[in-house]
């Protein structure tokens, strides 16, 4: 994972390019190479991929909770296995065939939706928190926060993992360090249209926050958006 805020759009030709080509490999990853998904994600973390996921567990608010873009399943078990109604989305069939499979053998059958982040297959207030263990491109798209305010119910929140960084010396450390050498980009800013609403009209999204988590397996950046209404205040307190 990237190992500072991801940036805005100020980047120079050659960024577009390595962009281009890293999402392209992350589309093979995620279609016909989902097979070897978990072991390139332990790879290149150094084995500390899920010890980074498992800190978004730790802001997730509710119940009822839907993980978009779950992947091969993994943080999702956790978060069935400590007893919350939750659910998978993934728009790769091949990579939600394959949590299916996998969430089936540990007694959590029916837990995945094949479905498109932009277009959630969802009723409105359906959840009290949507989670991201991984950043993609539609976090950014009006879109995607538009349908979350739609599925999430009123005090509830959307957990994102942006970046994550293992602080070791040699081995993520070395891959972490080549990524760092490009030119600075723009720091992180949260999409506009969650920050400025036209006058007169509420925001649906009441507290914007971001939490720097650091521990044996690293540092872990988050950003929390708290959906307008009545939220635990002890969990958005600790966001301060």
């Amino acid at each position: 994972m990237a190992s500072a805020w991801p940036a805005g759009d100020v980047r120079t030709g050659d960024e577009h390019l390595i962009r281009a080509i890293l999402l392209w490999c992350f589309e093979r990853l995620y279609h016909e190479l989902a097979w070897s998904y978990d072991a390139v994600s332990w790879l290149v973390s150094g084995g500390r991929w899920r010890e980074w996921q498992r800190v978004a567990a730790s802001y997730v608010f509710g119940r009822d909770i839907l993980d978009v873009g779950c992947g091969s399943g993994r943080f999702l078990g956790d978060l069935l296995d400590r007893d919350y109604q939750a659910y998978g989305l993934d728009r790769s069939p091949q990579m939600w065939r394959r949590a299916e499979r996998w969430l089936r053998s540990r007694g959590h059958p029916g837990r995945i939706v094949g479905g498109d982040a932009l277009e959630l297959p969802f009723g409105p207030a359906t959840f009290d928190c949507l989670v991201l263990t991984f950043p993609a491109p539609f976090e950014r798209d009006p879109r995607f926060w538009s349908e979350a305010a739609r599925v999430v119910r009123p005090g509830g929140r959307v957990v994102v993992v942006e970046g994550a960084a293992s602080n070791s010396r040699l081995w993520p450390g070395l891959l972490e360090r080549l990524w760092e050498s490009r030119p600075r980009q723009s720091p992180f800013t949260f999409p506009r249209h969650l920050t400025e609403t036209p006058p007169g009209q509420p925001s649906r999204w009441s507290k914007l926050s971001r939490a720097e988590v650091s521990g044996p397996a690293g540092t872990v950046w988050l950003v929390v958006a708290s959906r307008n209404g009545q939220e635990n205040s002890a969990l958005t307190d600790s966001l301060e």
